[in-house]
């Protein structure tokens, strides 16, 4: 894994980021990362850029991580916690599933649970999970979404769907920075999403949280982070 430093300049539409190299050579580099990415830049600002191995990629740039405001580096390509995961998951972060062995990655749902819908990750059992990026912090507190999320609100509804049927369900947020300790819903930005992981812990639905070590050569899992459904941020 390489990473090229450069200065962040500005986000153009969605997907797409301006970006200086330390040379001076301006470039343009795909973000996979649909939120706000609130706290997360600044124009002027230090990010890390990855290059495709691909020579015919349109943009062959991907952002990988920013220096937020007050220092803190901050993961941000969204692909990310699909790795961190599937390796925590391999070194036994989470004892209540040592049981459940991967089956696999974006596995569909079973029509009668979820049609033309697939799960992050299907674990023996089975186990249905859902893999969630963070990126943004208030008060040592990681929360998510950092934007209201409809897309967030069905794959609850997908896993409450799992629980229902008799299967094991589990949303995993994977927190690409290392202020944070805890992890909480954002109410404050999307009140209907907090209300729905509160009613989904309470129909089954388990939650859980992993904390990524991030530096300039790459990201890393960490370690485990508990999960405040009450917090009020």
């Amino acid at each position: 894994m390489s990473w090229t430093e450069a200065r962040f300049l500005r986000r153009e539409k969605r997907f797409t980021i301006h970006a200086e190299l330390l040379d001076g050579t301006a470039v343009l580099a795909h973000t996979n990362n649909t939120g706000r990415l609130t706290g997360c830049t600044t124009p002027g600002g230090r990010c890390w850029l990855s290059r495709a191995e691909n020579p015919r990629r349109r943009l062959p740039w991907t952002l990988e991580a920013t220096e937020a405001p007050d220092g803190v580096l901050v993961g941000v390509n969204t692909a990310a916690p699909m790795r961190l995961v599937v390796e925590a998951l391999q070194q036994g972060f989470w004892p209540q599933l040592a049981g459940n062995p991967l089956v696999r990655r974006e596995a569909r749902y079973p029509d009668l649970i979820a049609p033309n819908s697939r799960a992050d990750l299907l674990l023996d059992g089975p186990v249905w999970v859902e893999l969630k990026n963070v990126t943004l912090t208030r008060d040592n507190l990681a929360l998510f979404p950092d934007a209201p999320t409809a897309r967030g609100r069905k794959h609850l509804a997908d896993l409450m769907a799992c629980v229902a049927a008799g299967h094991r369900a589990a949303l995993i947020f994977c927190v690409q920075r290392a202020d944070a300790d805890a992890v909480a819903p954002a109410r404050g930005i999307d009140p209907e999403y907090a209300d729905m992981m509160i009613h989904a812990q309470a129909g089954g639905v388990e939650f859980m949280a992993l904390q990524a070590q991030i530096s300039t050569k790459g990201v890393f899992p960490w370690r485990i982070l508990p999960i405040r459904m009450t917090a009020t941020p």
